[in-house]
């Protein structure tokens, strides 16, 4: 035990190695009883696929303290602004009236698995639209311009990092709407484009965002999964192949000063700039 570093706030004296010592499918029942959230920490120890003893709870408590700072607000709180004005493309000024129309939300999973489709409705120029992101995470942060969601960055902890596992554009479904709770289709429907994505450096923006949100969690690191990986999960195809993931991910990292390590994926300590 005296080689995990962080130890949970809230959690009582003792209790720690005495979860130890009990089955795991009742350790969610005794935490609930510590007062912690108990649907909030069953899905918590969902993710926290991989480890044993240990390890394992205070993976679960990671992951409940991430989603339990997004459920609070916490991305919110974050200073987009800051950061949009801070990372324009090449050759463009990004001006604070325009920065403030960028905004950062918080989202979580609705079901206990890491990955799937997560589908929100949005509602623009008069009409309820759905958009749909497979999620390749528990839990993620949505850069919205204009009040319309542009991007995701999805990620878990691991170990000592959260861990970036999904870097993506989103776009609205183009053939379907939300009508009286029903999808149907929109006849010559189309996607709303991510507009604010293009003069911005939003890829770089994400991974601050995290970066930001691990200090708030005291993670000491932030990790950038490799492409290998992400194309593992997630599948290649015809437009994003693994050639396409390598610039997104590892080039990604390599461009921030990320290290690569021994199992592949790549990290940062968030003392570093």
């Amino acid at each position: 035990m005296s080689k995990h570093k962080w130890r949970p706030k809230g959690l009582p004296p003792g209790m720690l190695s005495r979860l130890e010592k009990i089955p795991s499918w009742d350790r969610a029942k005794r935490l609930a009883e510590a007062g912690f959230d108990l649907e909030l920490i069953q899905k918590a120890g969902s993710c926290s696929f991989g480890e044993t003893g240990v390890s394992s709870i205070l993976m679960t408590l990671r992951n409940y303290n991430i989603f339990k700072a997004i459920q609070d607000g916490c991305a919110e709180s974050i200073n987009l602004t800051g950061l949009i004005m801070e990372n324009p493309k090449p050759g463009i000024e990004i001006k604070e009236k325009r920065a403030k129309q960028y905004t950062l939300t918080g989202i979580e999973k609705e079901i206990k698995y890491s990955t799937d489709w997560y589908h929100f409705r949005h509602a623009f120029q008069g009409k309820e639209t759905l958009f749909g992101i497979y999620f390749d995470a528990p839990v993620g942060m949505l850069l919205n311009y204009k009040g319309v969601p542009n991007a995701v960055v999805a990620f878990f902890a691991e170990k000592d990092a959260l861990m970036i596992a999904q870097i993506q554009g989103v776009r609205q479904r183009p053939d379907l709407l939300v009508v009286d709770k029903k999808l149907v289709p929109e006849p010559g429907g189309k996607s709303l484009h991510a507009r604010g994505l293009f003069p911005i450096e939003w890829e770089k923006i994400l991974v601050s965002c995290v970066k930001e949100l691990a200090k708030i969690l005291e993670f000491p690191m932030v990790g950038i999964m490799s492409a290998d990986k992400v194309i593992k999960r997630i599948h290649p195809t015809k437009s994003f192949d693994v050639e396409k993931a390598r610039l997104r991910y590892d080039g990604l990292a390599g461009l921030l000063g990320f290290e690569k390590a021994e199992n592949g994926n790549f990290y940062k300590p968030i003392n570093k700039g």
